[in-house]
């Protein structure tokens, strides 16, 4: 009780710094750093945010510093009555956000009015932005700058009322229904089928369904900061999903995030450092849904079979729902659980290849980012898979085949897919070449 009246408080002393209207810019800027306190009221002049305005708003800073002003003061929902909604028990809870109500929770993080609620026991994340409005990096302006733009294009006068005639934007946490049963041969179960690029993007893959999210455990690791990992880029674009960061403690292993209804605002370019924004965008009418999945983070332990169980069983979660919720059945993906999670991809590629089965998935589309070596070594696999009929369970019995260090001596059939990179990519093809499917399994 004390730590919700603590919040309300701070929430109340934010609300009555910004009670009246901005009449120049200065008044922003002065608001701003009394709000930020500490370190901000010596770095007062906000060298990212101003960085950010200039490049989006340009001459219209004012105009739409204002209605942000105006948004969190009128329009934000009282957060602490929607934090722990999603930490229910059962296997799926939602809480449902109208535009209007997101935009204001987003204009009242602006000025550092979101709470963040603690717990000895349980993290959740905190959305404010001043680590970036007093850091001149170039992915601080890029973030802030897509947050702006947003603001930018939801702040004509007749916004509120075009945005009434679309459904509400869910926050969904779903948990794992089924068990670790990725070996059964009942019913018809097939493998979906893939398309793999090396020069789409994940989200460029439109007619998709859904999109999946390189998530961390803890949501863009429970705060923002200036970097673009997928997730965060993910999430820049689609400024809407921000509001998630209070909403979700840490993901447990047999959970996912699904957020349905939130629109891509932004075309940009790059990654990690190079990450920029380019250009505003229209919102689809019919987002994909976005998919929030953690992988494992054990390169040297994730061959064994709990840990291949559970990235399985947390991309079928992800994938069941997405295909149930998302405006169709089908997913674009990636590399998951690679990068600086260290997974195999050949690994990371055949659990998401076995979950889409299990969940329904018809057709996976696949970006392999920028790499067509791996685009080449992934659709030569899937040649093999096909071509020897190889089902979802007999995959998976291929996987728990691995011990992690195989010797082998490929035959003249490797010929046709180029060398294989790693150890476990050279078991897998070999057993793959080597399957027989006209025998019984």
């Amino acid at each position: 009780m004390t730590q919700t009246m603590d919040l309300r408080e701070r929430k109340q002393t934010m609300l009555e710094a910004v009670s009246k209207p901005f009449e120049s810019e200065e008044d922003v800027w002065k608001a701003l750093g009394d709000l930020g306190g500490g370190a901000m009221r010596y770095i007062s002049d906000l060298r990212g945010l101003k960085a950010a305005a200039v490049a989006v708003l340009k001459g219209d800073t004012l105009r739409v510093m204002e209605s942000i002003r105006l948004a969190a003061v009128t329009d934000s929902p009282d957060t602490l009555e929607i934090m722990g909604e999603l930490e229910e028990e059962g296997s799926e809870a939602v809480v449902s956000l109208s535009r209007v109500e997101l935009r204001g929770l987003l204009a009242l993080s602006v000025f550092g009015g979101v709470p963040h609620k603690k717990s000895p026991d349980t993290h959740w994340g905190h959305l404010n932005w001043f680590s970036l409005f007093f850091n001149d990096e170039l992915v601080s302006v890029a973030r802030l700058s897509c947050l702006l733009h947003y603001f930018k294009a939801t702040s004509h006068p007749s916004w509120k009322e075009e945005s009434l005639r679309y459904p509400p934007i869910d926050f969904y946490r779903v948990r794992a229904e089924a068990g670790d049963n990725w070996n059964s041969t009942e019913g018809s179960l097939k493998l979906p089928e893939v398309v793999i690029s090396s020069e789409k993007r994940i989200e460029d893959f439109t007619e998709a369904g859904s999109h999946v999210d390189f998530a961390n455990k803890n949501l863009q690791i429970h705060k923002i900061i200036p970097s673009a990992t997928q997730e965060e880029v993910l999430f820049s674009i689609r400024p809407e999903l921000m509001v998630c960061l209070p909403l979700y403690s840490t993901l447990l292993a047999d959970e996912a995030a699904i957020f349905t209804g939130a629109a891509r605002y932004c075309e940009y370019t790059g990654y990690l450092s190079t990450f920029r924004m380019a250009s505003g965008l229209t919102p689809e009418p019919s987002p994909p849904a976005v998919i929030g999945i953690d992988a494992v983070v054990a390169p040297a332990m994730q061959y064994n079979t709990p840990l291949v169980n559970r990235d399985i069983k947390k991309c079928y979660v992800g994938f069941r729902h997405g295909v149930l919720k998302g405006p169709n059945p089908t997913i674009s993906t990636g590399n998951w659980g690679c990068g600086a999670f260290g997974g195999d991809v050949i690994l990371k590629f055949s659990q998401q290849l076995i979950a889409a089965a299990h969940a329904g998935c018809p057709k996976l589309f696949y970006s392999t980012f920028k790499n067509p070596d791996l685009q080449s070594r992934l659709e030569a696999l899937l040649t093999i898979i096909i071509d020897k009929k190889i089902t979802p369970s007999q995959l998976y019995k291929y996987i728990q085949g691995y011990k992690g260090q195989c010797n082998v001596n490929l035959g003249m059939e490797e010929l046709a897919y180029t060398l294989p990179k790693s150890g476990f990519e050279k078991y897998l093809v070999t057993r793959l070449l080597g399957h027989d499917p006209n025998k019984k399994a």
